[in-house]
């Protein structure tokens, strides 16, 4: 892409997260294109003027919602190798929010995790042994995702591969669960969830969130265990 921006003499600009307009200087009938790109480590955004026409800009990835998919079953099995099965009954609790079932497969080296995760289990570098195990056996139940902080990952909590930080990757999912995250910059890779529910000790993370759960995080992810269906 930068090849082709530079043969065709226009601007690109990379990693962003949208788009606005802004009037043309001198000239408020004609409107500029603004790339918005983060900066200090995404606690801001940055207002790209583009200057050329055409203008080239790259899409951070996951800084854009994944779409709800309806499932596609034929036979029992989707033919695009695909399949979402929602069971209303265990799943009432959270199908408002479209967040049931991934929609990719996605390995336990991460690999897919920007695409797979509609629901997905964030841990905090605060995370103590229990409460990890619970939410690994949680998130194998139920299907999901489980990801990290900058902190968790270094604490060995998750791999380098699911640690998730602006300059790794952002992802969207339609739920997230932020187990003992600590500070509210370390939420900025998601700050494209559909709902973000906080759960942990009292502290500024829970400003954030939708829904905050101000308790010890081990009774919760115990709690969500016992209520989630057997694995397979």
């Amino acid at each position: 892409l930068p090849r082709t921006a530079a043969r065709l003499g226009v601007g690109m600009t990379g990693d962003v997260v949208g788009l606005d307009t802004d009037p043309h200087p001198g000239d408020n009938t004609v409107l500029d294109l603004v790339w918005l790109k983060p900066a200090w480590a995404g606690s801001a955004l940055a207002r790209v003027v583009a200057r050329t026409v055409p203008s080239v800009g790259t899409l951070r990835p996951g800084s854009a919602p994944v779409p709800a998919r309806r499932p596609v079953v034929v036979d029992g099995t989707d033919p695009a190798g695909v399949v979402e099965i929602v069971d209303a009954a265990e799943v009432a609790e959270l199908s408002e929010l479209g967040a049931t079932g991934t929609l990719l497969d996605s390995g336990s080296d991460g690999g897919g995790l920007a695409e797979a995760a509609r629901v997905l289990v964030c841990l905090g570098g605060g995370t103590g042994a229990a409460a990890a195990g619970s939410a690994r056996e949680l998130v194998a139940r139920r299907g999901w995702e489980l990801a990290g902080t900058p902190a968790a990952a270094r604490a060995g909590l998750v791999p380098p591969s699911r640690e998730m930080a602006v300059a790794r990757r952002s992802v969207s999912p339609a739920l997230v669960v932020a187990v003992d995250v600590v500070e509210p910059a370390e939420l900025d890779a998601l700050r494209g969830a559909g709902t973000l529910v906080t759960v942990g000790p009292d502290g500024l993370v829970h400003e954030l969130a939708d829904l905050a759960v101000v308790t010890d995080s081990e009774s919760v992810l115990r709690r969500m265990v016992e209520v989630a269906p057997p694995e397979g």
